[in-house]
């Protein structure tokens, strides 16, 4: 289920949230939690929320990661090639397209923080050339990654998320515009 739609200076982002109990995710007790809303931690949502973000060293992943922290929440973010940023919270490297690796960073986050509130789904890989001129490599690429891994991450981390207060998935994907310039 698509929550919002909205487009940035990177182009479209489209937004989904799941939800763990089959209510509509446009119930106000699906909304995003209060403090990605409001901009801090909320009476109504004391504890620090624990999030994993993959895709974590890019533009938009390390932004993210820093606004989690900036917000006193405990982060854990992903890399693949990247070199993790000295930004403070908890670096893994994953490739998300290693099914054991995987289950094995959630795993281990949810361990070190005894829990897990938010995953944002980051990762991705784009190819902005004409179908004709993508290769099936390529192709196959992009879906390993924006596609199964966004879908074996979220599988193992419904485990967790299911015991929080007010749970959610966070799906980013590539720009929707495959516009070269954004």
């Amino acid at each position: 289920t698509f929550g919002s739609f909205s487009k940035s200076r990177w182009g479209a982002v489209a937004v989904a949230w799941w939800t763990t109990d089959g209510t509509s995710p446009t119930d106000a007790s699906h909304r995003a939690p209060s403090c990605v809303r409001s901009g801090s931690v909320t009476p109504s949502r004391p504890h620090r929320m624990h999030l994993l973000i993959t895709g974590g060293t890019g533009l938009l992943g390390g932004a993210l990661v820093r606004l989690g922290l900036a917000r006193g929440h405990d982060v854990t973010a992903t890399f693949l090639r990247s070199a993790p940023p000295a930004t403070g919270g908890e670096f893994v490297s994953l490739d998300v397209r290693d099914e054991a690796a995987i289950k094995d960073s959630v795993e281990k986050t949810a361990a070190h923080f005894g829990g897990l509130d938010i995953i944002v789904n980051n990762a991705s890989a784009i190819s902005l050339t004409p179908v004709i001129e993508t290769d099936a490599k390529r192709f196959d690429l992009m879906h390993q990654i924006n596609t199964r891994g966004t879908f074996v991450v979220s599988k193992y981390a419904l485990v967790h998320l299911a015991k929080a207060a007010n749970p959610h998935i966070l799906m980013i994907s590539p720009p929707l515009d495959m516009k070269e310039k954004w």
